[in-house]
């Protein structure tokens, strides 16, 4: 592979990783979220790189992205983690866990020895434990926020008390489930996803609609 199609092919695999971790989400929401973090990454520029109209991809760019897609900046660079190959050099292949050693300065990219694959394989468990103490974290969340929601006063201030801990909630479960899917545990689905968001929109009416009586009720 000619060292121009291995930057291509790299920036391609960066870009699609992208696009998969955010799932349904949109590029305006991956935009917001940098912002969030300190710094915008524009909305043009996350769909041009996704298309395939950004050549490049800057390491400020990689850097605020993951940490918007709360993953590592490695899932984005070798997204097939852990035994997926890459080329990770050009016309240097290599296991993707073997290449995100080399990234975090575990080992060298010719590194062979039964060290080096010990490493790699407490790095595997490592990483899954992670992820694993991550849903719990997620699941903790949503059952707090859920707890939260019923015990809440609907009438208290006009039920905007309820509204927000209602607000909690639902972004709550939409980040245990992304998370979920994320990990294989449940299959991707643009229908699901359909669904879900219609769901959302749905009840976040009906809950605006008790708000706006509540507080017509508390104006009269």
């Amino acid at each position: 592979m000619t060292q121009t199609t291995w930057v291509g092919s790299t920036i391609r695999r960066i870009a699609e990783a992208i696009k998969e971790e955010r799932g349904g989400r949109s590029a305006q929401w991956l935009s917001d979220r940098t912002e969030e973090l300190g710094h915008r990454v524009s909305r043009s520029a996350i769909s041009n790189l996704e298309v395939g109209r950004k050549s490049g991809v800057d390491v400020t760019e990689l850097l605020l992205i993951a940490a918007a897609l709360d993953i590592s900046p490695l899932q984005l660079l070798f997204p097939d983690l852990p035994n997926g190959e890459v080329e990770v050099l050009p016309g240097k292949v290599e296991r993707s866990i073997d290449a995100a050693l080399w990234a975090s300065g575990e080992r060298a990219l010719t590194q062979e020895s039964e060290e080096s694959q010990e490493r790699a394989d407490i790095s595997v468990r490592q990483t899954m434990m992670a992820k694993s103490l991550r849903l719990v974290e997620l699941e903790d969340h949503v059952m707090y926020a859920k707890s939260q929601f019923d015990a809440s006063d609907f009438e208290a201030a006009g039920g905007i008390q309820q509204q927000q801990w209602w607000d909690q909630y639902t972004r709550a479960c939409e980040q245990l489930e992304w998370h979920m899917e994320a990990l294989g545990l449940i299959p991707r689905s643009e229908e699901k996803q359909r669904r879900r968001r219609a769901a959302l929109e749905k009840a976040a009416v009906r809950n605006s609609e008790r708000l706006n009586r509540a507080r017509s009720s508390g104006d009269d």
